[in-house]
């Protein structure tokens, strides 16, 4: 069976990654801090760009 190869830009990437976040704040029961601290740090560009899509 052959492989498929495909890419994703940015933006792509973004609405991806948004959905699987927005999965597990609602399905998980996950929550995070206003402040965000250590690893999640990483989520702030995320979290801003969902919230300027009124997805949060």
């Amino acid at each position: 069976m052959g492989q498929k190869h495909f890419s994703l830009d940015e933006t792509q990437r973004k609405e991806y990654a948004a959905g699987v976040l927005l999965d597990l704040l609602h399905n998980e029961n996950n929550s995070f801090s206003v402040v965000l601290e250590g690893a999640d740090q990483d989520l702030e560009p995320l979290f801003i760009h969902m919230m300027a899509k009124d997805y949060l």
